[in-house]
Order: C-alpha cells, then structure tokens, then sequence
C-alpha cells in the first residue's frame, strides 16, 4: 500500500483550523530554520504549542507536513494570479504577460528561504507528489496568456505547461543564484522577453 501524504482530515470549525495553520506554520519555521532533515513531528508539534497527539490528528507523518505545506503555498500562488487577472480581459499580451511574471515574482519573494529549501532539500518522492497536485489548475489559469496565440488547443496546452514549467524553474534557481536581480527586476525583464517571443 502507498504511503500516503494527504492530511488525515480536514479542521471545520474554528479552533480546530487554529490548530491545523500553527502546525503548517511551524512546519515551515523549522524547515527554514533546520532544514527538511531535522524536520520531526515531534519538533514541530512543540513549535506549534501544540500535542503530539493533535497533530496526528490532522498529519500522519513527516512527509505529509510538508506536501501539505507545498500544497497550500501552490493554492495561494495560483489564486493570486488569477486575481491579477480580473478585469484584464481586453488587455493586450504584453501587458498580461508583464502581470503575469510581476505576481509570480511578488509572490516567491515572501519567505525566499522557504522556497530554497522546497528546491533544494526535498526528497525527488516528494517532489513528484507536490509537481502533480494543482498542474492542471494552473494551466488553466495560464490559458488567460495563451489563448492570444494562434497556436491549437493542444498546442496551447503544451505552451501552458512549458510557461509554467519554464517561470517556476528560474524564478526558484534566481532566488538562490540571483536575488539582486530578481529585486531590481532585472530578472522580470528577462522573463518577459522570452514569454513574449514563445506566445
């Protein structure tokens, strides 16, 4: 049987969500402070003031902490995209595509240390559950950039994965190999540019 990375339920009521956000919370303070290899329930249960016993409540293991973690950041970077969309529907390409790298940027800039350990200190197991949760979801939201091509719909599905695919990957190798120019935006013009020349 598959181990599994999915919480074990999820809170309804409002101490109980309380509860499930410390332990999220404190999952993310220990993996910027110690590292995914020093990650324990036990570490993170008393970081959150929380029981061990409440925490399995909500998270079998270790592994699901984080995927859940990842998941909720995935959730959020996706929403305000699509909110920096709204009311952009008559816009032209260039000024979608300058939104679109703008909110990305913006939003891997709060808490960079977070998003290093994400690239570079989570097992390929792992990696392989976070990638395939929300792709679909996001591609969707990219088809806002996509539709203006005269590419198929296929072909525009592809296009889609590639710029998501293809953002996400600098973005995170900037925030370690480049930060001074992911501030000064030197890093958004360069983005932009490529964007524009593939749609």
């Amino acid at each position: 049987m598959a181990q599994s990375f999915k919480p074990l339920k999820m809170p309804t009521q409002a101490r109980s969500r309380l509860t499930y956000q410390s332990i999220l919370e404190a999952t993310a303070y220990i993996l910027i402070e110690d590292g995914y290899t020093n990650l324990t329930t036990n570490h993170v249960a008393e970081r959150a003031g929380v029981s061990i016993a409440s925490l399995y409540q909500y998270f079998p293991n270790k592994e699901s902490l984080v995927v859940t973690l990842h998941h909720e950041h995935a959730k959020s970077t996706r929403a305000q995209i699509q909110q920096a969309f709204v009311n952009e529907e008559n816009a032209s390409l260039e000024t979608l595509v300058n939104i679109f790298v703008d909110a990305m940027i913006n939003v891997h800039s709060v808490e960079p240390e977070l998003h290093r350990v994400f690239q570079e200190e989570i097992p390929r197991l792992l990696k392989s559950e976070i990638i395939q949760e929300g792709n679909d979801e996001f591609i969707a939201v990219l088809t806002k950039l996509t539709q203006h091509s005269a590419h198929s719909l296929e072909e525009q599905k592809n296009l889609a994965w590639m710029i998501r695919t293809m953002t996400h990957s600098v973005i995170h190798q900037a925030l370690m190999d480049r930060p001074d120019d992911l501030v000064s935006g030197q890093l958004a013009q360069e983005l932009k540019s490529i964007l524009l020349k593939l749609l």
